[in-house]
């Protein structure tokens, strides 16, 4: 069953991808643009149904379970991370402070209201999210709402409980805080003063007691189906949601159940409460409950869990990130999209190398030749922090092909990168290129390869892209998408693959002029490999491993990403540098002040 794709960008890549994916049977259900004009008209040209520009929208479409992000790699971790799911239990603290802001009487009226859309709603809990981060609490829109959902829901299972049954009293964490909001009183639970661009938003006239328990959310996003999802919605409150007679301690959820702030901070109190009003539960969309029943209730009750393929990112750090989000959700898609990687001249080459076809590797020599990366404006491209450039772009790619091809590890580089185009027509006056256009870059490898690497983009006309791998009995030579390869006891070299692959005269039109041929074919292979993942599944979300073996991972990118560090601190320092694979994260100041200094430099 292949799953709905919602795409990311807006750009050529999401020009060719979305035909690509259509002609391969996937749905493209959801695009995003960086404003709400490029989303729609993008849309418009392709007969997509639903654009936004809200990042929100598009994870928690009920029909996108496929995420294809292509937009400049400082964006990329954050919608990637989010995709996958959000960071997991929040401490009691945040928790206490979560209840005290959305128990605001202002807050809860105006999520109360019915006349409320879904922004308005988005709007207000990204006021919750921005007293979070005032209280230094790393909590963002959708990560609030989603946390908020699974607090309520805790709630009222406890309720219900309690008001079926004579047994033993069942409970929650934060169990007087949550009954403080839902038993008429919203403002007993909160000690803490919203700011004013919360406590001011003019607010309606609040509905009866029996009105002020609807939920929110019930009423406007749930889907017509969604009456007769009760067995399914049960079945995520089981998972979800524990009774104290049954469970431990520490089988109970993050959602806390003290009494006040210290008694949250050492251990929960068990005492009867007092029940004021019939709360109803908030609905979780579809696609939440899917993965949601899948979930362990402690630690992922505020996933989203879409399966995910998307370009390298701007830094270490934010690969690190989703290196740390890929390893939570090990059986959700994470896959860096590294085309080259899925032509058929390199899953060739790759099987001759492991059959000895060249015997022991010994060196390895890229050449790259193209013309200027530049647009006709001054963007991400331009700039090197925000990962622009020439290596950037191609070199992360080449670094990556070459590591999968021989099964080597770069361990130390030397770089030189060299910036000659500044400024053009179009990007004049203060504004400067600070990308390279030039890069030549050595890489001692595993097991004493070496490699070399030139990448040129001041060559205007023909792409040149060339790989060539070269052993102790031979060599292959990957010269666009053909192969070829000579041993040493021959006196020429032969065509051992030509690809034959036909692209569609709608898709050059398109995207030829910004995207190599090279390049459009591997992303024909890539998106034929996704069908096969996905289309003999039952689910939407599960995937076939094999057809997509030769791709990239989340981790693949973090290597890639830390061996381009390493070439630019070579470039800089003019000396070897030693390639270092990030294992946890640094502290926020610290790179603040290198890039700092790199821009200074």
């Amino acid at each position: 069953m292949l799953p709905g794709v919602g795409v990311f960008g807006t750009g050529s890549t999401a020009r060719v991808l979305v035909p690509l994916l259509r002609a391969e049977g996937f749905s493209i259900e959801a695009l995003w643009g960086k404003t709400e004009e490029e989303a729609k008209r993008l849309a418009e040209e392709m007969n997509i149904e639903f654009y936004t520009s809200q990042t929100d929208d598009v994870l928690l479409h009920q029909d996108v379970d496929l995420v294809c992000i292509n937009i400049p790699p400082p964006l990329t971790r954050q919608i990637a991370v989010k995709a996958l799911g959000d960071p997991p239990a929040l401490s009691n603290a945040e928790l206490l402070d979560l209840i005290s802001i959305w128990g605001e009487e202002a807050v809860q009226s105006q999520l109360r209201s019915s006349q409320l859309c879904s922004s308005h709603r988005n709007y207000t809990y990204g006021q919750i999210s921005r007293c979070m981060t005032e209280r230094d609490h790393d909590q963002d829109t959708l990560q609030c709402r989603v946390k908020v959902k699974a607090l309520r829901n805790a709630y009222h299972k406890a309720w219900e409980a309690n008001r079926r049954s004579s047994a033993a009293p069942t409970s929650c964490r934060f169990y007087k805080e949550l009954d403080a909001i839902f038993g008429g009183n919203p403002t007993s639970a909160a000690k803490a003063t919203l700011d004013n661009s919360v406590a001011c938003v003019p607010v309606k006239s609040g509905p009866s007691q029996e009105e002020e328990i609807l939920d929110e959310d019930a009423e406007e996003e749930r889907e017509p189906e969604a009456e007769d999802n009760s067995e399914v919605r049960d079945s995520c409150s089981q998972e979800l949601f524990s009774n104290l007679e049954k469970a431990s301690q520490s089988q109970l959820l993050e959602l806390g159940e003290a009494q006040t702030r210290e008694e949250a901070l050492s251990s929960p109190a068990d005492s009867q409460y007092t029940l004021h009003s019939t709360p109803v539960p908030l609905q979780f969309s579809p696609a939440e409950v899917q993965y949601l029943l899948h979930c362990t209730p402690e630690d992922k009750a505020a996933c989203i869990g879409k399966n995910v393929i998307c370009e390298k990112s701007a830094t270490s750090v934010d690969a690190f990130r989703m290196v740390t989000a890929a390893r939570y959700y090990p059986k959700l898609m994470s896959i860096v999209g590294n085309v080259l990687r899925f032509l058929p001249a390199f899953v060739k080459m790759k099987q001759l190398i492991e059959e000895h076809y060249i015997g022991n590797v010994m060196i390895c020599d890229v050449r790259v030749y193209w013309g200027s990366l530049l647009n006709h404006k001054y963007n991400w491209i331009c700039d090197e922090l925000m990962g622009g450039g020439g290596l950037h772009t191609m070199g992360t790619y080449i670094i990556d092909l070459l590591t999968h091809l021989t099964s080597r590890k770069a361990e130390k580089v030397h770089g030189l990168l060299k910036t000659f185009v500044k400024q053009n027509a179009a990007i004049s006056g203060i504004r400067h290129v600070t990308s390279d256009d030039f890069c030549f870059f050595q890489m001692l490898m595993t097991g004493g390869v070496c490699s070399t690497v030139t990448l040129n983009f001041n060559m205007p006309g023909s792409f040149v892209h060339e790989v060539m791998i070269v052993g102790s009995t031979g060599r292959l030579i990957a010269r666009g998408t053909d192969l070829y390869g000579q041993k040493n006891t021959a006196l020429q070299e032969e065509l051992l693959l030509t690809d034959s692959l036909t692209i569609n005269t709608g898709l050059l039109d398109k995207g030829f002029k910004d995207i190599p041929l090279l390049y459009l074919k591997g992303m024909v292979y890539m998106v034929q490999a996704l069908r096969l993942s996905f289309q003999d599944q039952e689910d939407r979300r599960t995937w076939d491993h094999k057809p997509v073996s030769m791709a990239a991972s989340f981790e693949d990118g973090l290597y890639m990403q830390s061996v381009v560090d390493a070439i630019k601190k070579s470039s800089r320092s003019g000396e070897w540098e030693a390639v270092e694979v990030m294992t946890e994260e640094p502290d926020a100041n610290q790179n603040l002040c290198e890039a700092l200094q790199r821009n200074n430099l």
